[in-house]
């Protein structure tokens, strides 16, 4: 075709990763995705076919080792995202037009949609959850709608070393170390404590500062999906632990002085060594 009209394509692929997402555990299916990807954009007559592609997708392109399986594209993802950094979500100001045409509360979509640091880009809102709430007219979580929230309790009951401390800073608004470097692009090929962190970045389940290498939790609807996919895990003192925090800040506002006693009491017993 491009011989005889002289003309080259142009290639779209939405959610390119599907395949290695759905199907990543079957390594023939997921080794013959690539190489089908690698002989269409870096073949012998890729040039003379492709004016160029354009991909969209969870997660970055995948790694071998180190390299990458498709090293001739430019790249921007969740945690290097580069000129595409405000792209990547709402930014304040679009979220604040938005509220003053739908009449919408900016301070709650704030609490419930903020929170996310894109590249060079902070104040980044959650563009999916922003519409839903604006065509509900209703704040809330439309998070598991995405289909990913399974894929974060899977994640989360793995529990490397570590992993647990780290989501209960989190849950309490301490921000983690996480180092991203070593993650292959693989959901299916999940190694550490890092590698699930990465994930959940990927996933937007975290934000992560590219300054300090750090990542938090950063905003309502995720700490409250993070809370239901703890309880769906077998970490039950952990979900009992959030429970019992609840309890003692009703307890708190209401100045029942015996019930915020009681409380703290069983905070120390549970959750306090005599070797710490």
């Amino acid at each position: 075709m491009c011989e005889k009209t002289d003309e080259r394509f142009v290639m779209i692929i939405d959610e390119w990763d599907a395949i290695l997402r759905e199907m990543g555990s079957d390594d023939y299916i997921s080794t013959s995705y690539v190489d089908l990807l690698r002989r269409l954009f870096k073949g012998l007559w890729s040039d003379t076919v492709f004016a160029g592609a354009y991909l969209t997708g969870i997660l970055p392109i995948k790694r071998y080792n180190t390299e990458s399986a498709l090293n001739n594209f430019c790249e921007y993802t969740m945690i290097r995202p580069g000129k595409m950094s405000e792209a990547l979500g709402f930014t304040h100001d679009e979220v604040e037009m938005l509220c003053k045409k739908h009449g919408m509360d900016l301070m709650e979509m704030e609490r419930w949609y903020d929170g996310y640091r894109i590249g060079k880009a902070s104040r980044m809102f959650n563009p999916y959850s922003v519409i839903k709430a604006i065509y509900n007219e209703e704040y809330g979580s439309y998070w598991t709608t995405t289909g990913a929230y399974d894929s974060v309790i899977t994640y989360i009951q793995m529990n490397f070393d570590g992993l647990k401390d780290d989501i209960i800073r989190m849950l309490s608004g301490e921000s983690v170390y996480v180092n991203t470097t070593e993650f292959l692009n693989d959901m299916h090929n999940v190694r550490s404590k890092n590698d699930v962190l990465t994930v959940l970045i990927h996933l937007g389940y975290l934000s992560y500062n590219k300054d300090t290498y750090e990542c938090y939790i950063p905003n309502k609807e995720v700490a409250d999906e993070m809370n239901n996919a703890i309880r769906a895990t077998s970490w039950t003192p952990l979900a009992n632990t959030i429970q019992n925090s609840k309890f003692l800040l009703d307890a708190t506002i209401a100045g029942n002085e015996n019930a915020v006693a009681q409380a703290i009491d069983i905070a120390h017993d549970e959750n306090t060594s005599i070797l710490a």
